[in-house]
């Protein structure tokens, strides 16, 4: 089941239409709760499911046809889930009219300054419409705003709130569909990561000695942090635990200072 406390409801109103969920942060179909819970509601309802890919395109001219190669047959991917699949890189007018035709709205919750005035926009497009929204964070493990709702100066306090609630946002009850084409290397990357790397990762001085390579995976969402968490945790050895401690929480840390700092 999943934890409810990964999702918040901002805007709530009762009318006809599809259930829409924006893939904007977690682009993967695995470990991926926001696209859980569209298709949650779709069956529940009986409502139609359309599903928007939105990202916005980088300076890094490299960074972005790493992206698209990661992407490259999408919406075949997706239709086990449905045919309305839509990869827009703006909230332009068409992406407005989409939107229109649902009753809710589901969508991962931004970060970054600019995803989050596209954000803005969305719910005062949705405000003004009557459409529900509700966001979810399904790219950390601990969603930010359960952790802290101010940027915290001591990041001791974090660590801990993060540390100590883990294990109730071990959440996932994954499905058996198909994976994105970067979705699939990044399960591949981090398979060999734990058979040839994990046990070499720290030094005596616990210090990183060897890369995971999964920074550019988790960077756009093609692999859940929870997956690379469940599987490191099964292992249950030291390093494993280092592993833990100093790739995912540093990671968890940085999404609550972006998120919480005003610059």
């Amino acid at each position: 089941m999943m934890n409810p406390n990964r999702f918040e409801k901002i805007l709530e109103f009762n009318n006809a239409g599809l259930i829409t969920y924006i893939m904007s942060e977690s682009f993967r179909i695995h470990y991926n709760h926001g696209l859980l819970k569209a298709k949650e509601l779709s069956d529940k309802f009986g409502k139609g499911l359309q599903i928007i890919l939105l990202r916005v395109p980088e300076e890094n001219i490299e960074h972005n046809e790493f992206f698209k190669k990661g992407m490259i047959g999408h919406e075949r991917f997706l239709s086990k889930y449905t045919n309305n699949v839509y990869y827009l890189e703006e909230d332009s007018k068409f992406f407005y009219s989409l939107l229109k035709d649902s009753t809710h709205v589901i969508k991962d919750r931004a970060y970054l300054k600019i995803q989050k005035s596209i954000e803005n926009r969305v719910f005062d497009y949705l405000e003004e419409n009557s459409i529900s929204l509700t966001l979810v964070e399904s790219n950390v493990i601990v969603p930010v705003i359960y952790t802290s709702n101010k940027e915290e100066k001591d990041t001791r306090t974090l660590k801990t709130i993060i540390m100590d609630n883990i294990d109730q946002f071990d959440d996932i009850q994954d499905s058996n569909s198909p994976t994105f084409f970067y979705e699939q290397e990044a399960k591949e990357v981090l398979e060999i990561f734990l058979e040839h790397k994990l046990k070499n990762y720290v030094s005596s001085d616990d210090i990183p000695t060897s890369s995971s390579n999964l920074e550019i995976y988790l960077k756009y969402g093609f692999i859940s942090p929870l997956e690379i968490f469940d599987k490191v945790q099964k292992l249950q050895n030291i390093t494993g635990n280092l592993f833990i401690e100093q790739f995912i929480i540093t990671r968890e840390l940085s999404h609550n200072f972006i998120f919480n700092s005003e610059n």
